[in-house]
């Protein structure tokens, strides 16, 4: 290899020619002082080069979740048995997101005070007030452990699950108290 004595010298390089059996390589080559005395001064050459593919995945997960946290709640307010002739209603409602696609079913523990499938509060004295949880407006169907409410979730957003509650009538004897219970929603999916 024979060096040609045409090496130019410019601003931030050298560029240096060589000839090699009739063809001319013009290279830009920049050196500084620093890298002239630095044990890290390497020049890489490579033979050529090689591709592969990577895989890249994720997952998405059937899921629900109920947002609003634990606050959900029914409250019935004061409840007059000395004029409770009829059913005393309330509505309520929680919120759930789930995965788009998703599908899911809903249910509604019978709560920690039932007798068998009736539901009760109390008064922590051995004294009841039976209620029940519906999924309609016509409080028709039972909202419980037998009777679910199905999803089919068409997006991530979220969904506004309405929940009917009526306390019987003439539950004359209830003394003066104030009734809970505490029921477990669950969300299958």
């Amino acid at each position: 290899m024979n060096r040609s004595n045409n090496a130019q010298h410019l601003t931030g390089g050298t560029y240096l020619t060589f000839r090699m059996k009739c063809v001319y390589l013009t290279l830009l080559v920049f050196l500084y002082p620093a890298d002239l005395t630095s044990s890290n001064f390497m020049a890489h050459v490579y033979a050529g080069s090689g591709n592969t593919n990577m895989g890249i995945s994720a997952s998405v997960p059937n899921r629900c979740t109920f947002t609003g946290g634990s606050n959900i709640t029914v409250d019935f307010g004061s409840y007059n048995v000395t004029t409770s002739s009829s059913e005393f209603t309330v509505t309520a409602n929680f919120d759930v997101r789930c995965t788009k696609n998703a599908v899911a079913e809903i249910t509604i523990n019978n709560g920690s005070h039932a007798n068998g499938t009736q539901r009760r509060m109390t008064d922590g004295f051995g004294n009841y007030l039976l209620y029940n949880l519906f999924q309609n407006a016509g409080y028709t169907t039972a909202w419980n452990e037998l009777t679910t409410y199905e999803i089919n979730s068409t997006s991530a957003a979220a969904i506004t699950l309405n929940i009917y509650a009526s306390i019987p009538p003439e539950q004359n004897d209830a003394p003066v108290g104030n009734y809970t219970d505490t029921v477990t929603i669950t969300t299958n999916y």
